[in-house]
């Protein structure tokens, strides 16, 4: 009988022991469900951080691709209005120079006048 007490308890403690074991993997179970859902619940919210994120960026691309070609536009009035500017002030110097090489010819011819006298 005593060989049966000693064995009924070992075979008691191995249950006990077992039960422990299955409660800790019990909890553990439970912890991996709310990691789970936690991990569930972040790759929800980046996925709509990176949707979120490809909106900006489409709206950020359409907002350069407008700025990149009303540059373009104001770069292409400036040379244009930069050659027109030139042209203007091309034949503004002939034309001062016709009238100075004119007031030249007149004081001369007054000069010649006055002083050939």
């Amino acid at each position: 009988m005593a060989g049966k007490k000693n064995g009924g308890a070992v075979v008691d403690l191995t249950v006990k022991i077992l039960q422990q074991i299955r409660e800790r993997l019990d909890g553990m179970r439970d912890e991996q469900r709310v990691t789970n859902a936690r991990l569930e619940n972040v790759e929800k919210a980046l996925g709509e951080t990176n949707a979120r994120l490809d909106n900006v960026a489409r709206t950020l691309e359409a907002r350069i691709d407008a700025t990149n070609a009303k540059l373009d536009g104001l770069q292409r009035a400036t040379v244009k209005g930069l050659g027109e500017l030139k042209s203007r002030l091309d034949h503004l110097v002939e034309f001062t120079g016709e009238r100075y090489r004119d007031h030249e010819e007149r004081i001369r011819t007054l000069e010649d006048r006055v002083l050939g006298q």
